[in-house]
């Protein structure tokens, strides 16, 4: 990726988001990550899991069989301190006094990391108020994205069903629908649809 997994231009106003609290700082948040273009938000979310996942086995722990399992020490904060300069990066590295502005800014990365990791999956999840508001304006001015949601999502469930059952294949969750999931245009059928699909636009 030639560029910054955050790109530079946000990192002012991620850092910003250090200086508030609970709810507040969360928000902010998340609309930052919604500013990132997809690829970047999409490898930013795999990321955070999989520190996540990490920072799940820092403590040691027993087995089944009594024995000890040691913990990586490898705590949220640790992950934050390592990770943190290399996602978060300032516009202007090459300045001479980028490096002074990384050492005051490196609390402030810190604490953003931390939050990242700690709260990825609700800040990658877009609220149903959302969803409904971006579905509504994109069924006002390009339906057709909405007729490519259903499209894909409609897939999803069906690929799922024919994995549960190789042999009796489950009734489609929209029966009398597939024709009209078919059509070019974005009927008032379809769009009644959407909260029903539970789509995932956002991320």
């Amino acid at each position: 990726m030639p560029d910054s997994l955050i790109p530079r231009e946000l990192y002012a106003a991620f850092l910003s988001t250090a200086s508030m609290e609970g709810p507040a700082q969360l928000a902010a948040l998340q609309l930052l990550l919604f500013l990132l273009p997809p690829c970047h938000s999409d490898t930013l979310q795999r990321l955070l899991r999989f520190l996540s996942e990490v920072a799940r086995h820092a403590e040691s722990s027993w087995g089944t069989d009594g024995q000890e399992i040691p913990g990586n020490k490898m705590t949220v904060s640790n992950l934050a301190t390592i990770f943190g300069p290399n996602i978060l990066q300032k516009e202007k590295p090459g300045e001479k006094d980028a490096g002074a502005m990384n050492f005051e800014d490196s609390a402030a990365i810190i604490q953003v990391l931390q939050r990242l990791i700690e709260h990825y999956q609700t800040l990658f999840m877009v609220s149903p108020e959302m969803q409904h508001d971006i579905l509504r304006r994109l069924f006002q001015t390009d339906p057709d994205v909405i007729d490519y949601l259903l499209r894909r999502k409609l897939n999803t469930v069906l690929s799922m069903e024919s994995e549960d059952s190789t042999e009796d294949r489950a009734p489609s969750p929209l029966p009398g629908r597939t024709r009209t999931l078919e059509s070019s245009s974005v009927s008032s059928e379809l769009y009644s649809s959407v909260s029903f699909l539970n789509l995932d636009v956002g991320i």
